[in-house]
């Protein structure tokens, strides 16, 4: 039997959503005007076309060059010392894996610099090396289809993450963590069968 934690990236050992983040941090971030219109299709239509935005501002940079901005972006990012402590207290006896939405070579530096045992993340299109600024595999609101075989056999399985659409994986977990950083998380996972961190 394996003890296994999943962690979520943005919003749970970060408050940063690390794919606009890192985006904006490399300096391609989408015009004013397009983030204005990006928010109004969320709110009018869940439509998320600010990530689609953002992600288009990657075109024509290699995975090479992506990699070692990765690298120099987590270096700079605040983490949460509360959730970075909790990782650290199951580091001995569980095996550790990243699984987030965000862009597979932030999640690989992240992977580095907090030497865990791997990674599930969202991947870029590459085109002869060349990012084609769109998703090959998205994992938002999707992380049941990479990790389903973990869940396989005795393993004990459990979740760190403050996304509402990890709930079906909390679900199947043995012990699940809510991170809250605000009224309207607290709020929902009230509401639910998992223990709550309350960052707010």
């Amino acid at each position: 039997m394996k003890k296994i934690l999943l962690i979520d990236i943005c919003g749970t050992i970060t408050e940063k959503n690390t794919t606009l983040d890192f985006i904006s941090y490399i300096g391609n971030k989408p015009s004013i005007l397009k983030i204005i219109i990006g928010r109004i299709c969320w709110r009018l239509f869940k439509k998320d076309t600010i990530r689609k935005w953002y992600l288009n501002e990657l075109k024509g940079l290699s995975y090479t060059e992506l990699v070692n901005l990765a690298r120099e972006y987590v270096n700079q990012l605040n983490y949460d010392p509360q959730i970075i402590c909790l990782i650290n207290k199951h580091r001995g006896e569980c095996d550790l894996y990243f699984v987030s939405a965000t862009l597979d070579f932030i999640a690989k530096a992240m992977t580095e610099k907090f030497n865990v045992s791997g990674f599930f993340a969202s991947e870029l299109q590459f085109e002869d090396g060349i990012c084609s600024g769109k998703l090959k595999i998205d994992l938002l609101d999707n992380k049941n289809s990479v990790i389903a075989h973990m869940f396989n056999g005795d393993n004990n399985v459990c979740i760190i993450s403050d996304n509402y659409g990890d709930y079906s994986v909390m679900e199947k977990c043995c012990s699940s963590w809510a991170v809250v950083r605000n009224k309207r998380a607290l709020h929902y996972w009230s509401k639910k069968s998992v223990n709550i961190i309350n960052r707010m």
